[in-house]
């Protein structure tokens, strides 16, 4: 088994002293082109979103007096978003009376959501809803939404 180690290791190092530099120079290349083309091709997906990005944010939130419903607006400061998933945070009860998937929103535009209770606990303004939208190229963003008037996080390009 040693023997067989060392007579491929002699030859491995007898190869690679027989090698040309210009042959290591052109596999340099190929490497180099091999890890810079991931690279730029995520700029220039970024670069592109970021022209066509959507900026939904909170426009109103009204709890029933009952407190079972809810009604939310989201309005499109960007360019034209498609509403894709939304799921609660912190509330399981919570569901969407309002079909919207692939509800597009126009820059400038609101969309009203219905929401619905079905535990009998009261909508109080404590939960997160996570969003997933897609603009007009295709590129899907995912958006954290606070109800209770914190700051929003920012739409991440997934």
């Amino acid at each position: 088994m040693e023997e067989l180690k060392n007579i491929d290791l002699t030859n491995l190092t007898q190869f690679l002293r027989e090698v040309n530099p210009l042959y290591w120079a052109i596999a340099g290349g190929v490497l180099f082109v091999l890890i810079l083309v991931p690279i730029i091709a995520r700029s220039i997906k970024k670069s592109k979103a970021n022209k066509v990005k959507p900026e939904l944010v909170l426009h109103s939130f009204q709890i029933s007096p009952l407190g079972k419903d809810a009604w939310l607006r989201l309005r499109n400061e960007g360019q034209l978003a498609v509403l894709k998933d939304m799921k609660f945070k912190k509330r399981n009860d919570i569901e969407f009376k309002t079909n919207f998937r692939e509800v597009k929103i126009a820059n400038g535009n609101t969309a009203g959501l219905f929401l619905h209770a079905k535990s009998h606990e009261r909508i109080r303004e404590d939960f997160e809803i996570e969003m997933l939208y897609a603009d007009s190229l295709g590129y899907v963003y995912k958006q954290l939404l606070r109800l209770d008037g914190r700051v929003m996080m920012q739409a991440k390009l997934q």
